[in-house]
């Protein structure tokens, strides 16, 4: 059975586009068959993380309108990530919809992930509610990852969206903390992650640390180290979702583990 994903906040600038490149890249060092969905009609960038700006020359819309078939409208890396670009031109979210969902993207999509048969889809989504809404509406079964960074109103918002998510048709939702800063709370100067997870509905996935190396990457248009604190999380988050149970912090270098709760 294919596993969907929708990797989501109410909050915008939380890492849902890291988290999701993220998750697909660890997905496929295990072997298995990603696709990454750019859903950000706003600031779709999973391209520039991914260094691809310039291949693509087509997209969902395309698919949706029949300009082109799913084949054509796939990138693959050749390890087992794929990736269809999100539709452009459109100044903001709500003239996205208009235009295009739920109908004719939610068709697009179905297609290609009909085309390509993955082990997981995972999508990545723009800042509010809507996308993801439409997305567990018609994906209904799919694992809503709500994404909170080491701030307090952030995690308001990963919580309102698992919620919102869980009565709109998602099996179940995890929260994935991003930049977590466990010198400061070591200084008590931010929220621990005991804090952090009672803050929130869903259950803890993982804990992606704060990485220069995976800044560093993404400018760049290139994956983090192998061995970068980021990527090992990602690896830990990855293997959560194939059901093995991994130490929150396995492997993942520089973490301060003593009274971070």
């Amino acid at each position: 059975m294919i596993k969907k994903i929708i990797v989501a906040s109410s909050k915008g600038g939380v890492g849902k586009t890291t988290v999701a490149l993220g998750i697909a890249s660890a997905l496929t060092m295990r072997g298995k068959r990603a696709l990454l969905c750019d859903l950000d009609f706003e600031n779709r960038s999973l391209d520039l993380f991914m260094g691809i700006e310039n291949l693509p020359l087509h997209n969902l819309a395309d698919v949706a309108y029949d300009r082109a078939t799913p084949e054509k409208a796939v990138l693959r890396n050749g390890k087992g990530l794929s990736f269809v670009p999100a539709p452009t031109g459109h100044e903001n979210e709500t003239d996205a919809l208009k235009g295009y969902l739920p109908a004719s993207i939610i068709y697009a999509l179905k297609a290609v992930i009909d085309y390509e048969e993955p082990d997981f889809v995972i999508f990545d989504t723009s800042a509010g509610l809507c996308v993801p809404v439409l997305l567990a509406k018609n994906f209904v079964g799919s694992l809503a990852v709500t994404v909170a960074s080491h701030q307090p109103a952030s995690c308001r918002g990963a919580e309102r969206a698992a919620s919102v998510l869980l009565e709109n048709g998602a099996r179940d939702a995890s929260l994935v903390i991003t930049q977590f800063d466990s010198f400061a709370s070591l200084r008590d100067a931010r929220s621990g992650l005991l804090q952090i997870i009672d803050s929130s509905s869903a259950k803890l996935l993982g804990v992606v640390p704060f990485d220069k190396e995976l800044m560093i990457s993404h400018e760049r248009g290139v994956m983090a180290p192998a061995d970068s604190p980021s990527s090992a999380a990602f690896k830990n988050i990855a293997a959560r979702l194939c059901s093995e149970n991994v130490k929150l912090f396995s492997g993942v270098r520089g973490i301060k583990k003593k009274n971070i709760f």
